[in-house]
C-alpha cells in the first residue's frame, strides 16, 4: 500500500520481502518512489526521440536521393559486421577484454559471484513483483567471468537470456568500492540489458550505417556528374569529387554520433533508475561512480608516472608498454559505444572539468559523450534517495 505523501517511514526491505533478499534502506516516501519511475519514463521518451531522428534523417535521404544508393558490397559487409558482433556479443566481448570464469575458490572470483548472485536476486524479486512469475521464468541468470584489467568496471551483455554473459573488471576490487556498491553497479548493467539497450544501439549503428551509405551514395552519384561537363584541361579537378564525399561521410557520422550519444545517455539514466528502483539504495550507487572516479583519476596519473619512468629508463620497453595501452584504450572505447562502459569517459570528464573549456567547448563536449556527467548522475541519485549520500574518503579529498 502506498504511504502517504506527508509521512516519512522508515522501510527495510529486507524485513518486508517474504523472499529474504537482501535489499537496501533508504528514508522513502511516496514521492520517493516516484522518482525513479518519472526517470525512466523520462528517458523512454528521450531514446524514442533520438530513434525517431534517426529515422526522419533515413526517411529524408531515400525520398531525396532514393533507396539504391544505400546498394553495395560495402554496405553489406558494414551492416553485416554489426549485427554479427551483436548476435555473438556474449562470446566476442568477454574475449576482447580477455575474461575469464570466476572461479569461487579465488577471492576475486568469490566476491565476484557473490555479487552477482545478489545482483540477481534483486533484478529476479523486481521482475516477480512488477511482471509476473511467467517474466521471471523466461530469465536464466547470466555465467559470471572476470576480466584481468586494472580499470573499475562491469557489464553485461548478449543477445538474449540463454545467451549472455556479466563480466566484472578486476579494478572494481582494486578501486575501494563495497560489495554493496558493486551489487548497484551490476544492478546498474543488468538493467541495461533488462531493456535491450544492447539491441538499440544496435539498431542505431545499423539505421546509421545505411544513413552514411545514402549520403555517401548520394554525393557520389550528383557531385561527379559536375565535373564530367568540366572542359577537358580542367578534368583533373574530378579529384575534389572523392574530397566532397569525403567530407559528406564526416559531417553525416558526427550528427549520427550525436543522435547515438543522445540515446546513450538517455539508457544510461534509464539504467541508473533502475538501479536504484531494484537495489533500493541509490546511494550504493552514487558512491560507486565517486569511487569510480577518484580510483580511475588516481590511476592515470599513476600510469602517467610509470610511464615517464619507463621511457627513461628503458624506451623499448616503454613504447611496448604505450602500444598496449592505446590498443586497450581503442578496446575500451569501442565497446563504450556498444555496451554502455563509461570508465574511459569519467576520466575524461573529470580532466575537463579541471580543464574548464569555452562555454561551445563544454556544449559540445557534452553532445559527444556516451554517458551524462558523474555529477550530474550523483545529484540524480540523491534526489531519488531524498537525502544526501556521503561518500567517507573520496568526498574529504575532494573538498
Amino acid at each position: 500500500m502506498a504511504l502517504p505523501q506527508t509521512q516519512r517511514k522508515l522501510r527495510t526491505m529486507a524485513l518486508v520481502k517474504p523472499n529474504g533478499v537482501l535489499r537496501g534502506t533508504r528514508q522513502l516516501n511516496q514521492s520517493d518512489r516516484q522518482v525513479e519511475h518519472r526517470k525512466m519514463r523520462q528517458t523512454w521518451m528521450q531514446t524514442f526521440a533520438g530513434f525517431a531522428i534517426l529515422n526522419a534523417m533515413l526517411a529524408g535521404a531515400f525520398w531525396y536521393f532514393g533507396a539504391l544508393s544505400i546498394l553495395g558490397i560495402f554496405g553489406g559487409i558494414w551492416i553485416t559486421v554489426i549485427l554479427i558482433a551483436w548476435f555473438f556479443s556474449a562470446k566476442i566481448t568477454p574475449m576482447a577484454v580477455q575474461a575469464y570464469a570466476a572461479d569461487p575458490s579465488t577471492e576475486y572470483g568469490a566476491a565476484a559471484i557473490r555479487c552477482a548472485d545478489r545482483a540477481w536476486e534483486q533484478l529476479t524479486a523486481h521482475v516477480r513483483e512488477n511482471y509476473g512469475e511467467r517474466v521471471v521464468s523466461l530469465m536464466k541468470r547470466p555465467p559470471v567471468m572476470l576480466a584481468p584489467n586494472k580499470h573499475a568496471n562491469a557489464f553485461c551483455t548478449g543477445r538474449g537470456w540463454r545467451n549472455s554473459v556479466i563480466v566484472i573488471f578486476e579494478g572494481a576490487f582494486l578501486s575501494g568500492m563495497t560489495e554493496d556498491e558493486i551489487v548497484a553497479v551490476l544492478g546498474h548493467e543488468l538493467g541495461h540489458f533488462f531493456h535491450l539497450d544492447v539491441f538499440m544501439q544496435t539498431v542505431a549503428s545499423v539505421l546509421g550505417a545505411i544513413l552514411s551509405l545514402t549520403i555517401a551514395g548520394a554525393a557520389k552519384k550528383f557531385v561527379q556528374p559536375l565535373f564530367a561537363r568540366l572542359p577537358r584541361w580542367l578534368r583533373w579537378l574530378s579529384f575534389l569529387s572523392n574530397i566532397a564525399l569525403l567530407f559528406s561521410l564526416r559531417v553525416t557520422g558526427t550528427l549520427l554520433k550525436v543522435v547515438q550519444m543522445f540515446i546513450s545517455r538517455a539508457r544510461e539514466a534509464s539504467a541508473d533508475a533502475f538501479g536504484a528502483e531494484i537495489t533500493d539504495d541509490p546511494c550504493a550507487l552514487a558512491r560507486a561512480l565517486k569511487k569510480l572516479v577518484a580510483y580511475e583519476t588516481k590511476l592515470a596519473k599513476q600510469e602517467a608516472l610509470e610511464a615517464e619512468r619507463a621511457r627513461l629508463q628503458d624506451p623499448v620497453k616503454y613504447h611496448a608498454r604505450e602500444t598496449a595501452r592505446i590498443c586497450e584504450e581503442a578496446v575500451l572505447d569501442a565497446l563504450g559505444i556498444m555496451l554502455f562502459i563509461d570508465t574511459l569517459q569519467t576520466v575524461k570528464h573529470a580532466a575537463g572539468e579541471k580543464r574548464q573549456p569555452s562555454w561551445l567547448g563544454a556544449w559540445w563536449e557534452r553532445l559527444m559523450e556516451n554517458h551524462p556527467p558523474i555529477e550530474e548522475r550523483c545529484k540524480w541519485l540523491e534526489l531519488a534517495a531524498g537525502h544526501a549520500c556521503p561518500c567517507p574518503g573520496v568526498d574529504d579529498a575532494r573538498g
